[in-house]
């Protein structure tokens, strides 16, 4: 651990020992207080460091000439009878009084007195364990007033005291061991025992012992990315101060794991139906995703079915109808987190008796904010005759039907339609006798369009002259709705003329008499039931007859950048005056914190510089200043300018990487942005000034994905980033993120024909294959696979993207047949399909003349007939002619 102290005090310098690595010490030099007492503050940084910063404060002493400073010595005792020394370290006049804050403790000298002195206290015996009083003593507007000094009394001669050293003991997040030391602080035998109050802390050594002992305890990684406490608890029977917990707190782990809990892990519920609850949380580090399941039918999970690292989980139970008590689980989930799974567990007791047990179907019911009707089933799980009766506890609520029934029924409830927030209304349903009786349901309905005015007035505050005059203030609603309001007067000087009371707007006109006096302040109540920012109160300051001195300086802005040209406006002044109507004259004056004064001027009520300021040669001005009202009342104040740095603003933008696959999931990482500015220190934030799409995040540094990717649809985004570097400088540039094509699954396969004719020879063609790919470049391979369709692929073979034949088919034999298909295409992807092949019989052919006729003359044409369409051997189709028209092709097989 390297670290760092520094002061922003200037009367406060570290003046050795920073920085430093690991442990050491600082060494501050204080100056010489020659005011009030003071605090500064001395601030370490150890950058990814558990703690820090941490912050140390430093309280001096006034220099005062008349402020004392409260001594008491010693702070504290623990003896029976002694006298404590009071004295003033500062100086003025100090009376003091002194008191005991228990009955055991008795002041019998020095209850009072001035300046320095001396308190007797007297303590009763104890015939117990060991007790703490105090002694307070008070010294009206000393420094350090009170101190209270705490007496401790040991235990009655005998009895044993535990203790348990040291704690809190605080260790890393890394795995390891630490131990406390067990002693008898009293008298007599101490046997005690210790346990671990929590699983990461394990007692390996030292679950017992007899008076003084060691325990030692070895403790697990952090997974968290929260420091955490464990506590051992350690027990000792009869003696004074047990139980005491010893803690051990361990800083962050890693934060890289998730780490699965659930509060509570069991629940115990009574034999009616009902809901309970757990709490799931993430108490590792990273993401954690989670479900939640049963597979108990008495169990439903009514809401937190799923959910990211923290929510809660929902369980309905029903009635127990049995006769013994059951019991029931739900598994919650997380592959990524340790441990992956939990269970959580309902007992649930059994029914006692041989009585009627009310029910209902469902116990709640959510409703829209329109007006409607819902219902509820009533039945009797248990046995016997129940009779029942229901009602209303809301006025938005009507039961339209079942306001009694006997055993099972069925209550329907009409709602009005809701016009404000989101409410719950209840039905009371009682049954004598019966188990579970009474019976509450809800009927919980969606918010309507809620209005709600919002009052304003303006101004807040006037201030006018000691004369009599009048003064308006200007009510407004600047919400919805209807508003009404009133006001009033609070004191008798102010009288509201008008404006009363009003709708909405309005307009209150207040008399101011007259003031004879000092200055006054008076306030009007302005109310608007159901508003909000009601009630306000609104203030007239009103200057008297006679002079006030001011009685405080503001100053606009006490910081200034270096480099600029003398003359700069740094602030405005402001005085802080009874007399409303006073005008103030500024200047610059000698006393405490004038260091600087030489460095400024105020023209008017205006700081300005003198000179042009270097933040590296000095960055801090101190100057006094001096407000007189010109009536004789004047008041001064020092004031601290600051010189701040000059800006530069950022450059330019870099993205480490700007392209994502296609298909990742949303919230992946892109890249990371880097800011090129002059002023190196600066730490820079960024913000998307566009967005195409709503594409895309930025988390930290870092650009993540908002949806996921299709290249085939949109393969860029454009993107516009802003760099803001904290100290008003930006700087934009606009990005393309670039979608990358990932290889895409075949998604259907086609077949152009799927039907072959008989008598056909092996290695017919059936019909080509085709794929559909979204990748129109692959290339695709076929084969016959096993699976759901494959009876008959010994019957056919694929030759490229033919379907060919394996063998002659005969219609007569079988007519259909089955075949399974695999598209395959260049980077392994696949896709399967069933096909049905269908084998047609063969046309019946006629010749003319008749066939086997004779004497047929050479140039008689032959005329051959089909009773279906039929095509070549080649699978091309036979050309049709007209009658008589010459036929041009030769003969060929069929």
């Amino acid at each position: 651990m390297n670290w760092t102290a520094a002061s922003a005090d200037s009367w406060l310098t570290v003046t050795s020992g920073s920085p430093g690595t690991g442990s050491g010490t600082i060494t501050l030099n204080c100056a010489a207080n020659t005011g009030a007492e003071r605090t500064g503050t001395v601030t370490v940084t150890a950058v990814g460091a558990t703690g820090s910063p941490k912050s140390v404060q430093v309280i001096q002493a006034s220099g005062s000439a008349t402020t004392p400073v409260l001594s008491v010595t010693p702070e504290s005792k623990n003896v029976e009878t002694f006298t404590l020394t009071v004295s003033n370290t500062g100086t003025g006049t100090m009376n003091w009084t002194a008191a005991a804050g228990v009955s055991w403790l008795t002041i019998t000298a020095g209850s009072f007195g001035t300046g320095n002195g001396t308190i007797t206290v007297s303590c009763q015996a104890n015939t117990a364990a060991e007790r703490t009083g105090t002694i307070t003593v008070t010294a009206s507007g000393a420094s350090g007033s009170p101190k209270a000094v705490q007496v401790i009394q040991a235990s009655a001669t005998g009895t044993p005291v535990l203790s348990v050293s040291p704690t809190p003991q605080n260790v890393s997040g890394a795995s390891g061991t630490a131990t406390f030391q067990v002693s008898n602080a009293g008298g007599g035998a101490l046997s005690w025992t210790a346990a671990s109050g929590d699983s990461w802390l394990t007692i390996t050594n030292g679950f017992s012992g007899n008076g003084n002992g060691t325990i030692t305890v070895s403790y697990s990684a952090n997974p968290g990315t929260a420091e955490r406490t464990g506590s051992i608890i350690v027990t000792a029977t009869g003696a004074s101060g047990s139980p005491k917990i010893a803690a051990i707190v361990q800083a962050a782990g890693g934060g890289t794991v998730p780490v699965l809990s659930l509060t509570p892990t069991s629940a115990d519920v009574s034999a009616l139906a009902g809901k309970t609850s757990f709490q799931v949380s993430n108490t590792g580090g990273g993401t954690m995703n989670w479900t939640a399941s049963t597979s108990d039918p008495w169990l439903i999970i009514v809401s937190g079915e799923s959910g990211v690292n923290s929510g809660t989980i929902t369980v309905s139970y029903g009635t127990n109808t049995g006769s013994a008590e059951r019991v029931g689980s739900i598994t919650v989930i997380s592959p990524e987190a340790t441990p992956g799974f939990k269970l959580l567990m309902v007992k649930q007791a059994a029914p006692s008796g041989d009585t009627p047990i009310l029910t209902s179907t469902p116990f709640v019911q959510d409703v829209s904010k329109n007006s409607g009707t819902t219902s509820f089933l009533i039945s009797n799980s248990g046995s016997g005759t129940m009779k029942w009766t229901a009602k209303s506890n809301a006025a938005w609520l009507t039961i339209a039907a079942g306001n009694s029934g006997t055993d099972a029924g069925a209550i329907s409830v009409n709602y009005e339609v809701n016009t404000g927030a989101a409410r719950t209304g209840t039905l009371t349903v009682t049954a004598e006798g019966a188990f579970g009786s009474p019976l509450s349901l809800e009927v919980k309905q969606a918010a309507g369009t809620v209005e709600t005015p919002i009052l304003t007035v303006e101004p807040t505050s006037r201030d006018v002259s000691k004369s009599a005059t009048t003064v308006s203030f200007n009510v407004s609603n600047t919400g919805k709705g209807v508003m009404n309001w009133t006001a009033k007067s609070d004191v008798t000087w102010l009288i509201i003329m008008e404006g009363n009371s009003g709708t909405d707007t309005g307009t209150i006109t207040v008399s101011c008499q007259s003031n004879p006096g000092d200055s006054r302040t008076g306030t009007l109540t302005i109310t608007a039931s159901g508003a909000t920012n009601s009630p306000m109160t609104v203030r007239v300051k009103q200057s008297g007859a006679s002079n006030s001195n001011p009685t405080d300086i503001s100053l606009s802005n006490t910081k200034v950048a270096e480099n600029r040209p003398a003359g700069t406006r740094v602030g405005t002044f402001t005085t802080t005056d009874l007399d409303g109507d006073d005008t103030h004259l500024y200047t610059l004056v000698s006393g405490t914190g004038i260091t600087d004064n030489d460095a400024f001027n105020i023209v008017g009520d205006e700081l300005k510089t003198a000179e042009i300021f270097s933040y590296a040669a000095k960055n801090s001005y101190s100057i006094r200043v001096q407000t007189d009202d010109q009536r004789g009342g004047t008041f001064q104040k020092a004031f601290t300018i600051s010189v701040t740095f000059a800006n530069s603003p950022p450059t330019n933008i870099t993205l480490s990487k700007n392209s994502v696959a296609e298909k990742s999931a949303s919230g992946i990482e892109v890249g990371t942005f880097t800011t090129t500015d002059p002023n190196p220190d600066d730490v820079h934030t960024y913000t998307l000034a566009s967005n195409e799409d709503s594409a895309f995040t930025i988390v930290g540094n870092v650009l993540k994905t908002r949806k996921i990717f299709d290249y085939e649809l949109k393969s860029s985004y454009v993107i516009s980033v802003k760099s803001d570097d904290g100290n008003g400088g930006t700087f934009g540039k606009e990005f393309t993120v670039n979608i990358t094509d990932v290889n895409d699954d075949p998604t259907d396969i086609g077949l152009s024909k799927t039907s072959l004719a008989e008598d056909m020879p092996a290695g017919t063609t059936v019909g080509r294959f085709t794929t559909s790919d979204q990748d129109k470049n692959d290339t695709h391979d076929y084969t016959l696979v096993s699976g759901t369709g494959d009876d008959d692929n010994d019957a056919f073979s694929v030759n490229g993207d033919e379907l060919q034949s394996a063998r002659i088919f005969q219609y007569a034999s079988q007519s259909t047949f089955y075949i399974r298909v695999r598209t395959t295409d260049t980077e392994g992807r696949s896709f399967d399909k069933s096909f049905t092949i269908t084998v047609s019989t063969g046309p019946a052919v006629t010749f003319f003349p008749e066939n086997g006729a004779e004497d047929v003359a050479l140039d008689e044409n032959i005329t051959i007939m089909f009773s279906k369409a039929i095509r070549f051997l080649d699978d091309s189709e036979i050309t049709s002619h007209a009658e008589n028209e010459q036929c041009d092709w030769q003969l060929r097989s069929f």
